[in-house]
């Protein structure tokens, strides 16, 4: 009988270690699965944080479409002299986009990011107080901001694209058609706000926005 008492104890004392391993092991993987859990919402806000700053971002370049002619033949500017402060704006993005690929391995790409989206907020409030500069003044100076501006966009672009792929899970596909869905949706958007703005009168628009 002693025997048997000695063998119901140890498959009781083995049945127990078993539940208690059990038990840790469901407690790891529910901690595992938190965690999880926890990373995948901070890449989610992540991925929305930095898409929004990108759509808002070619929304300030667009929204100046409807009116911003008018506003500047006001100022005695031509048509060429329009069509250059348009395109001073994308030829900074040519210019940088590709410098700054090459110097984000020695520059934080999250330094950039703020930098770009500080520098791109201030030209933006620049451009519509640009209205009251004299008017030998305001092409130099319209050409000037849009440099800027241009150049903070493109910083931004090549920095926010730059951050998701490096700490985020995301497929560079899924990263690289987010991108472009967003800036489709800032040049669609910005001309649509600008009109709605244009109610509110010119610099007041573009420092709103």
């Amino acid at each position: 009988m002693s025997g048997d008492e000695e063998s119901e104890e140890r498959a009781l004392i083995l049945t127990e270690e078993q539940e208690r391993e059990d038990s840790e092991s469901l407690s790891t993987k529910q901690e595992e699965q938190a965690c999880q859990d926890l990373t995948k919402c901070r890449e989610y806000l992540l991925l929305g944080v930095l898409l929004f700053s990108q759509f808002v971002a070619l929304c300030t370049d667009t929204f100046l479409f409807p009116f911003f002619p008018q506003e500047a033949k006001s100022k005695g500017l031509t048509h060429v002299e329009i069509g250059t402060i348009f395109s001073s704006f994308e030829f900074a993005r040519f210019m940088t986009a590709p410098v700054l690929g090459y110097l984000l391995s020695w520059i934080s790409p999250k330094t950039v990011c703020t930098a770009a989206t500080i520098i791109l907020a201030v030209a933006c409030i620049a451009f519509g107080l640009g209205t009251y500069a004299p008017n030998q003044m305001f092409l130099p100076l319209c050409i000037t901001i849009r440099i800027l501006a241009g150049s903070a966009t493109a910083s931004l672009t090549v920095s926010v694209m730059t951050i998701l792929l490096k700490h985020t899970s995301f497929q560079t596909s899924t990263v690289v058609g987010l991108v472009e869905m967003l800036q489709g949706g800032g040049y669609a958007v910005g001309p649509a706000l600008g009109s709605a703005l244009q109610q509110v009168k010119y610099p007041t628009g573009k420092i709103l926005i």
